[in-house]
């Protein structure tokens, strides 16, 4: 399989050839929070074994899917048969959404190859290729744990985005410097311009004040693609004010951290591996009442 410098992601007809020596992962997930364990138990590509999305996680925060503890990610993947010296491939029922989250966490804690199928379940059995029906068999027994380290410098917490915030809002016209951090919101638009509300209740409605709007489905390609072509992928951004070659950090935001590695891979997938990074709370913890964070409406400044 190809180097992660190059791409991560694969085509149904390199998996196809490789299903025997990779680790396969269904990341099936729905928001605000429906798990997809019920249609992985129905069908899945056969050996693949479920990557639960909110229960590989924080289970000491009342944020939903935080990325876990080395200790507890070490846990989770010795019972996923996941080691470092296996190549994983992730997919999920959509085609893009929680897979690319899976995708960013095992890249965060440091996987050397894992990788998103293109198109996913849908364009797996729209080809015809084999899947397994029924319930699945138990578990295999879990592998010794390996060490996992998370890199910190692909994980954005409050206090960044609110000096990210705050130095946007500081700026001539909202705009932060080439060189400053830069928030970048997933969500759908409606709910950036607060016109429409959170899917999780009691939240706040708008965006992170200095942030730009970048709906992840505005960068996805049709027909079962992944993410769009990396030039059509610069110009969508750049329509949006985001500027991909910008020497300052691009922060990535949604609602509560999984739709905003799909933003991370159409990034990676153009060449900017650096820089980059997802707030893993998001607009979950940003738009908490509690917390008394300002919150803009309308489009961006």
């Amino acid at each position: 399989m190809q180097s992660l410098t190059r791409s991560f992601l694969i085509e149904t007809s390199a998996l196809a050839s490789r299903l025997g020596s990779v680790t396969l992962l269904d990341s099936t997930w729905y928001p605000p929070g429906k798990s997809g364990r019920p249609e992985y138990e129905q069908r899945r590509i056969p050996s693949a074994q479920f990557f639960d999305v909110d229960g590989v996680c924080d289970h000491a925060t009342p944020l939903p899917h935080m990325l876990p503890s080395a200790a507890e990610f070490s846990r989770h993947m010795a019972a996923l048969q996941v080691t470092k010296a296996r190549p994983v491939v992730v997919y999920d029922s959509s085609g893009l959404l929680a897979a690319a989250r899976c995708v960013f966490t095992l890249a965060a804690f440091g996987h050397p190859d894992v990788r998103l199928l293109v198109g996913g379940l849908p364009r797996w059995t729209a080809e015809g290729r084999p899947v397994d029906v029924g319930a699945p068999p138990p578990p295999p027994p879990p592998l010794p744990e390996e060490p996992w380290a998370l890199d910190g410098a692909m994980v954005a917490g409050l206090g960044e985005v609110r000096a990210a915030s705050a130095a946007a809002a500081a700026a001539p016209g909202g705009a932060p410097a080439p060189h400053e951090p830069l928030v970048v919101d997933a969500r759908p638009a409606p709910r950036f311009r607060g016109e429409a509300p959170e899917p999780r209740p009691g939240l706040g409605c708008g965006h992170i004040p200095g942030s730009r709007s970048v709906p992840f489905p505005t960068l996805q390609a049709p027909s079962f693609g992944p993410v769009l072509p990396p030039a059509e992928v610069d110009a969508a951004l750049r329509s949006a004010g985001v500027d991909p070659a910008r020497p300052g950090r691009i922060i990535l935001s949604c609602g509560s951290g999984v739709t905003a590695p799909i933003v991370w891979l159409a990034l990676a997938e153009g060449g900017r591996r650096e820089g980059v990074a997802v707030y893993d709370g998001s607009f979950a913890e940003w738009g908490l009442p509690a917390l008394g964070l300002p919150i803009e409406k309308g489009p961006p400044a």
